[in-house]
């Protein structure tokens, strides 16, 4: 990123952390009568920290940090779960994914890294809101939505928490890339992001694959990072425009077809998904050929 303009003066730092904060406590607060601005609020939030950290100096953010968290704790304290569910994980991962950006780190990388991030704290954080409040917080959730008989409810859990969590990264991406033009805010694309997601999707690969006959959630959410980054790779490999790539690519998506909708109904969903991570790790090889031939040239 080049040509960032900042707040440096502390007069125009504090007023833009007081106008972020004031909104983030605003909708905080609508939630109390409304409560379905709730799940606007937590996409908003990781992009007002995310603005913090890019437009003031990184040395008050703490206090963006502990106003924003003080001042929601007030207006919730009949109910802290939401500060403790959806604030306080978006303010860390607003910061996380800020530093990304001023490190020119790859952007699919830095909306999987931010959205672990959330991800993680968000599941860290109900542990502590039950001793708190007493109070189940994904329960509640599942009544409220009635699917607590739901098959497979704890991978759609998952699935869904992730998925916000992702969305909020790539609205924090758009805005930035897209919307601050006018600031001179240029996100950089890095030479080297070719490997970086081939990596991305080797370790993805690895870790659902471990995690296939341990813990089927966390395979989920592996294997749908996995098709992130797999999605990342055919895109640049169909731009090189090479029509071997195509006959490749092609070819090897009807197998993939053809074997997943065979072992579907032999031997049943879960086998089935198997022939997704074989598909996805063709990909990686073809990309990491074509890298290989790219650089040769």
């Amino acid at each position: 990123m080049t040509n960032n303009k900042r707040f440096d003066s502390v007069g125009k730092s504090i007023a833009f952390m007081a106008i972020m904060a004031a909104i983030n406590v605003i909708f905080v607060l609508l939630t109390t009568f409304v409560p379905f601005l709730l799940f606007v609020l937590v996409f908003i939030l990781p992009l007002s920290c995310t603005l913090v950290v890019l437009m003031c100096p990184k040395k008050y953010f703490i206090i963006y940090a502990f106003a924003t968290i003080g001042l929601c704790l007030i207006v919730t304290i009949y109910n802290i779960s939401d500060t403790l569910f959806y604030i306080i994980p978006s303010i860390i991962t607003g910061f996380v994914f800020a530093v990304c950006v001023e490190q020119r780190v790859n952007y699919a990388i830095s909306i999987i890294l931010a959205s672990f991030v959330q991800f993680g704290l968000s599941y860290a954080s109900l542990p502590l809101i039950k001793l708190i409040t007493q109070v189940d917080l994904l329960k509640t959730i599942e009544e409220a939505f009635k699917i607590t008989q739901m098959d497979y409810l704890e991978v759609f859990e998952f699935l869904a928490v992730f998925l916000v969590s992702f969305v909020q990264e790539v609205i924090s991406y758009l805005v930035i890339r897209y919307g601050l033009q006018k600031l001179n805010y240029r996100i950089e694309d890095d030479k080297n992001s070719v490997l970086l997601l081939i990596a991305g999707l080797l370790i993805n690969l690895f870790c659902a694959t471990l995690f296939v006959t341990i813990k089927w959630s966390i395979f989920a959410v592996f294997l749908f990072t996995s098709l992130y980054f797999g999605v990342f790779l055919i895109l640049w490999i169909a731009f090189l425009r090479c029509k071997y790539n195509y006959f490749i690519l092609g070819g090897l998506t009807i197998i993939a077809v053809f074997l997943f909708a065979l072992i579907y109904n032999q031997f049943g969903k879960q086998a089935s998904l198997l022939v997704i991570i074989g598909y996805l790790f063709s990909i990686l090889i073809i990309a990491f050929i074509n890298n290989w031939l790219v650089k040769t040239k």
